[in-house]
């Protein structure tokens, strides 16, 4: 890439992306919650492997076009019914292969090659019978056993988010910014502090450093009780809070509306 701006471009997208609460996985977005790979298509739209051979290329062809796009409908009309017969396996089949070169009289030919790339949208799932043992030893409130349940089994529920389509992947990172801040919000994790976290995190730090006092010059690290700590997963649970009162979520995801308050 030697266009400044588009890197600039992406590499905002990234940083949304890391921070972002409701995907951004504890901060690790690009190895935990995103896939992407390569895919080679001639001048029809048909994708071929890279180990597969041109003569080797199937059309998949279906009986209904309720799913299907309308260039997809325009482009295999009534292929279905003429090749049904000859590629059946059952007379109830809703979708056969044929050759490349039955449907088009000539075989597959790269023409370009697009990228897709899909992530999930997160939600942290507490471990209750962990934070009911640690309430039961009468140490800790249900916040701080929460907090330490935390610790011991940090898991996040996986729903699917969303899937982009681009011609390279500069391209298709920037997509995928765009969805998420269409449909899950244009925040990251400091948007769901509360205002006293944010004065707090303004004049106080959460490490302090003691003097060692023995003429090395060096100092000690040592937590600072008066910086108050809020978890990535408790951001993430904030942010879930709002998202369920989107239209998105309703639409989309009401079921999950239905099992938080059942």
């Amino acid at each position: 890439m030697k266009n400044y701006e588009l890197s600039v471009k992406v590499q905002k997208a990234q940083d949304f992306l890391m921070r972002h609460p409701g995907v951004g996985f504890d901060g690790d977005f690009f190895s935990m919650n995103f896939n992407y790979w390569m895919v080679d298509v001639c001048k029809n739209d048909v994708y071929k492997d890279y180990f597969q051979k041109p003569e080797n290329v199937e059309v998949t062809l279906y009986k209904s076009n309720e799913y299907l796009s309308d260039d997809y409908i325009k482009r295999y009309d009534g292929m279905f019914e003429k090749f049904f017969d000859k590629y059946k396996d059952e007379d109830d089949d809703d979708e056969i292969y044929v050759t490349y070169k039955e449907v088009f009289g000539y075989e597959w030919k790269y023409d370009h090659t697009y990228y897709k790339g899909e992530y999930d949208f997160l939600k942290y799932n507490k471990n209750e019978d962990l934070i009911k043992y640690i309430l039961s030893k009468g140490k800790a409130d249900e916040k701080e056993a929460e907090k330490i349940a935390s610790y011991y089994n940090m898991h996040y529920n996986s729903f699917q988010g969303g899937t982009v389509k681009a011609d390279s992947y500069e391209e298709m990172i920037i997509k995928i910014a765009d969805d998420v801040r269409e449909n899950y919000g244009n925040y990251s994790y400091e948007d769901f502090l509360t205002q006293e976290e944010k004065d707090n995190h303004k004049n106080e730090w959460l490490m302090k450093f003691k003097d060692l006092n023995d003429g090395s010059g060096h100092s000690e690290m040592l937590t600072n009780p008066k910086y108050i700590r809020v978890e990535d997963y408790e951001l993430n649970q904030r942010w879930f809070e709002w998202f369920t009162t989107t239209d998105y979520c309703k639409e989309n995801w009401g079921w999950i509306i239905d099992e938080e308050h059942n």
